[in-house]
This record gives C-alpha cells, sequence and structure tokens, in this order.
C-alpha cells in the first residue's frame, strides 16, 4: 500500500526558464482498457485500491503477454486540485530529510507501469480521491527524472515526476509473482486481444 501524503505544494520552476511540459490523458483505447481492468482486479469491496506494486506489477505483466514491451517505474504523482492551495501526492521524496519509516503494509513510493518507454500507465492515481487510473504519453526526456510532467484533468491537474533507478519496492510481498498472477489472468482473458488486434492507444487529444 502507498503512503498519501497532504501537503502545500512548492511551486515548480522549470531550469533555463523552459516552459512546464504538459501531456493530454488517453481517454480510451488498448491501455485504457487494461489500466481500468487492473484497477477494477485490485480494488477492495470497501473501494481501496491502494495497491500500487501490486496493480503496476500486474500491469507490466499483462503488456508483456500481449506482446508490449513493459516494466515498472517509481514515480511521483502529485494531483493538484482546483480551488485549494493542497494537493495529494504518492510517492513523493519529500524535502530531502530522512523521514520516518512508512506505517506497517504501506509504502513511501509510487509505482506505475511503462509500455513500450513511452506509455505511462497508473492504475491506483483513484486511490487520491481526486483522479481517475491514468495513462499518458511521456517523452524520453522524462526519464532522466530532472524535469517533471503535467496532465490537465477536470478541475486541476496532475505532476508526474520519474525516479529511475529505485527498486526498494522489489523486496515488497505484492512484487512477487504468486500475488498478481490470478490477476494477470483473468485480465488478459476478459480482454480477450493481443496487441496487434488492439493497435496503438485511441483517445489521445
Amino acid at each position: 500500500m502507498t503512503n498519501i501524503e497532504k501537503r502545500v505544494p512548492c511551486p515548480y520552476t522549470p531550469p533555463n526558464g523552459e516552459p512546464c511540459m504538459t501531456t493530454a490523458p488517453v481517454i480510451s483505447g488498448p491501455l485504457m482498457d487494461i489500466c481500468l481492468a487492473v484497477n477494477r482486479a485490485v480494488r477492495t469491496p470497501d473501494g481501496d485500491t491502494a495497491f500500487c506494486i501490486l496493480a503496476a506489477a500486474a500491469t507490466r505483466d499483462i503488456l508483456l503477454t500481449k506482446g508490449w514491451n513493459a516494466d515498472v517505474l517509481r514515480v511521483e504523482a502529485a494531483v493538484f486540485p482546483a480551488n485549494t492551495i493542497h494537493c495529494v501526492i504518492l510517492g513523493g521524496d519529500g524535502d530531502g530529510t530522512r523521514r520516518p519509516a512508512a506505517e506497517p503494509g504501506r509504502w513511501r513510493g509510487h509505482l506505475v507501469a511503462i509500455a513500450e518507454r513511452r506509455w505511462l500507465l497508473d492504475p491506483t492515481l483513484d486511490q487520491t480521491g481526486l483522479a481517475q487510473p491514468m495513462v499518458i504519453e511521456v517523452l524520453d526526456w522524462w526519464f532522466a527524472g530532472k524535469r517533471p510532467i503535467f496532465v490537465p484533468i477536470n478541475g486541476g491537474e496532475v505532476r508526474y515526476k520519474a525516479f529511475p533507478g529505485r527498486g526498494g519496492f522489489k523486496s515488497a510481498p505484492h512484487f512477487r509473482p504468486c500475488w498478481r498472477r490470478e490477476i494477470v489472468d483473468t485480465v488478459v482473458n476478459q480482454l480477450g486481444c493481443n496487441r496487434l488486434d488492439a493497435g496503438f492507444p485511441a483517445g489521445h487529444h
């Protein structure tokens, strides 16, 4: 499970006066179908989806099964609602000082799946209560982790920052294949198509 932080956001200032980079969310297509199917599969009866390690690993395995090149990546996802000074952050690094350990059963990171080093799939973003599961297109420079990318949503925006080379999630129980095998099999059978049938993501406006 992911630790959720609520704090006043620090303004992001792009280096060298460069503009902030934005991308529109993918609203339909095979990648969004996978993202939503995994979200449904990990959701508890009371609606909890704070299982980003399980969900991202399952999403990666589904993508691989369907013929996509895929991996997982630790990120920060910060959701900025409109008309408030607070944001909700998943996987933030704080201010650089040592922080206390996460609560039992939780993790201070946030994990997403990456397809073809181009598409970010975040099936558990809705745990913030402010945004829905998300698929976006990212550019190659973003993976270095030096600059975030912003995604407009109704009433606000989401900021994603990459943390390359972070692998603390690999020791978590939810990263073990036995935890996600049933989810992967269920979603693959449910969607019933491979990448050649599905084609490129649709709904990217």
